[in-house]
């Protein structure tokens, strides 16, 4: 399902970016925090907001991010091809 097709006006309190540039092109996802709840939500951009997982805290996101070796952006990042 997409997150599109579900996000309202104000859902969400913050996001961050997250990518894997071990992949061609670069993969890119979206972790956002749903407002007044422990509820964070994993997307993939490239595939039109995608939701990939549902997790219930921040730590568990990192994790499950981390593990597939994606970086948060942090500013500006330079892809070396």
């Amino acid at each position: 399902m997409s997150l599109l097709e579900r996000i309202q006006p104000g859902e969400f309190e913050w996001f961050e970016v997250w990518f894997d540039d071990g992949l061609r092109p670069p993969c890119f996802l979206v972790l956002l925090k749903r407002t007044n709840l422990e509820l964070h939500i994993i997307a993939d951009l490239m595939k039109g907001y995608h939701i990939e997982a549902e997790l219930n805290s921040y730590d568990d996101a990192v994790l499950f991010l981390t593990e597939d070796e994606f970086s948060r952006v942090k500013g500006r990042e330079e892809l070396i091809y």
